[in-house]
Order: structure tokens, then C-alpha cells, then sequence
């Protein structure tokens, strides 16, 4: 007797001397409909707790009070600070190693402040940036008001520093 291998393909025992095909071992056992049941309900529990667990993207709801008001007013220092404007006068007749500065700053907010944080760049002829230089005028700044820090010493610079430009960088919201 011959047989072809598409014979045999779904046979589990020898039909010539009736031993089994898969050795000493049984066949293979065919999943049953319980265990198929089973990975799909693990796969559905598991798509539900992905979909229920707190996205990343979203900030939990502020339920305190105390920090809501926190965040207005620090919004409002921040918008208070944008709106200071600085004007300076250089004293040449230093060196010109040395930047003393007349500063001159104007708060057009309706927030009182205090202790700005001024910052100044410094530029050649060519317009390259020469340095950086920053001070904080501990003063009272009042809501709609302008104050002068006369003679501000900001120490050594580049002698070829033409051009300056400064701004505010921060401020402290008066009590």
C-alpha cells in the first residue's frame, strides 16, 4: 500500500499498523469555544481600563478654590509685567568699559509691583550682541506710575558696545 502525504495530512493513527501518528504523545488538543471565550472577554476588560484611565492631555478639574484665585492673579502679574516699558540713558561720560545707566521704568497696569528684573543687551556697531546684563531695582513700582534709577552701575562691557536695549523681565506683585 502507497500513500501520498495529502493522505495522511489529517490522520491520527497509521492505517497500515494502527499506531499514532504524533508518537507517544496524544494529538494536539483543539481550543475549545470556553477558552476562546475567555481571551476575548480579557481582551474587552482590557480595552474598557485603557479607555477609562485619565489621559495625559487632560489636567484633572481644579476643585480648589485658593488655587484658581492663585492662578488669576499670577496671570494678572504676568500680564502686569508685559506691560512695564523701559527707558535708559547712558552716562558717557565714564568709561566706556563701564555701563552706567540712568533706568527709567513705566508701570501702565492697574497692578502695583515691586522689585522688577531688568534685562539689557548689549550690540556693537555691526549689530552683534555683545553680552547680556541683568539687575533687579528693589523699588515699589505703583499701579499707572514711573520710576528712575539714577546711575545704575551694571559693571564691565565690551568697549565697542554701541547700542542697548532693555526690557523687563519680572516683576513681584506688591501686596
Amino acid at each position: 500500500m502507497e500513500f501520498r502525504a495529502s493522505d495522511v495530512a489529517g490522520m491520527e493513527k497509521c492505517p497500515v499498523c494502527g499506531e499514532s501518528l504524533y508518537g507517544l504523545a496524544s494529538p494536539p488538543k483543539k481550543k475549545t469555544s470556553a477558552s476562546l471565550a475567555s481571551i476575548l472577554l480579557v481582551g474587552i476588560i482590557f480595552v474598557i481600563l485603557v479607555s477609562l484611565a485619565p489621559s495625559e492631555k487632560e489636567a484633572p478639574p481644579a476643585n480648589n478654590l485658593g488655587q484658581e484665585i492663585a492662578k488669576l492673579r499670577e496671570n494678572d502679574r504676568i500680564s502686569a509685567v508685559h506691560s512695564i516699558s523701559v527707558y535708559i540713558a547712558r552716562d558717557h561720560t565714564s568709561s566706556p568699559s563701564i555701563l552706567i545707566l540712568d533706568i527709567h521704568v513705566q508701570n501702565r497696569s492697574a497692578m502695583a509691583l515691586k522689585d522688577p528684573v531688568i534685562a539689557c543687551s548689549l550690540s556693537g556697531p555691526s549689530g552683534t550682541m555683545l553680552g547680556l546684563k541683568k539687575v533687579t531695582l528693589y523699588r515699589s513700582l505703583p499701579r499707572q506710575s514711573e520710576i528712575v534709577a539714577a546711575n545704575m552701575n551694571l559693571g564691565f562691557v565690551d568697549s565697542q558696545t554701541e547700542y542697548i536695549e532693555c526690557k523687563c523681565l519680572d516683576a513681584t506683585a506688591a501686596e
